[in-house]
């Protein structure tokens, strides 16, 4: 079983200041860092570098034979970045797990327990959640989870995702997953799942006998 773990990064300016600098300039390299002190069947790890002119720190990480870094389009934010991705290696890998710089994995064998819960036709996300504004009966409300390039290979090659793209791209995400009959579930009653936002941790866990998680922000392992 080859497993696909593909990192959205950002590559330039920010858009909005950040409160220190020199934190978020070392995240992928805490995140590649926390990889490897984690047990793991990750066959590759690929790190989507979007187009930019702007050159910084951000890229220089540990070594890791299993890495490859792609240049792609800087569009659509990370859910670009992951589509892109899952189009160029839907025959090389068996499962894609999607994720962001700013989330880690949180135990070991996470891969393996996000495989467990995986039901095929499905996106298996942390949170999911309904927004009636958009008319959506889900949405994945924060962004990391898992595919499989069987579920995904339905649509990926024949479908162009750029037709579902416009202004909010998490939801535009949701949707072309949802229209092409991808169903969305999430592991929030078997694990915790915490979210961070403007300096807090917040959690949406509901009831479960597993009381840890198993992708978690990056602020909850480097303080």
């Amino acid at each position: 079983m080859r497993i696909n773990y593909i990192i959205a990064t950002w590559n330039g300016r920010r858009v909005k200041p950040a409160v220190d600098m020199i934190y978020y300039k070392k995240v992928l390299n805490n995140h590649i860092k926390q990889i490897n002190n984690v047990r793991n069947n990750i066959s590759q790890i690929t790190i989507m570098k979007p187009l930019s002119k702007v050159n910084n720190s951000y890229y220089d990480i540990p070594e890791d034979n299993r890495i490859q870094i792609v240049d792609c389009e800087n569009k659509y934010f990370s859910y670009g970045q992951w589509l892109t991705a899952l189009k160029r290696y839907v025959d090389d890998f068996d499962y894609h797990i999607l994720i962001e710089d700013d989330y880690v994995p949180a135990c070991d064998n996470f891969d393996e327990k996000l495989i467990d819960l995986y039901e095929e036709g499905t996106y298996l996300c942390s949170l999911a959640g309904d927004d009636k504004s958009f008319n959506l009966p889900f949405h994945c409300r924060i962004s990391n989870g898992i595919i499989s390039s069987k579920t995904i290979k339905k649509i990926i090659k024949t479908v162009d995702f750029n037709d579902w793209f416009d202004s909010n791209y998490q939801l535009n995400f949701s949707k072309y997953l949802l229209d092409n009959n991808i169903g969305l579930k999430d592991y929030k009653d078997e694990y915790r799942v915490t979210f961070f936002s403007l300096g807090n941790i917040i959690d949406y866990s509901c009831d479960s006998e597993n009381n840890y998680e198993l992708i978690t922000p990056i602020q909850n392992i480097v303080k």
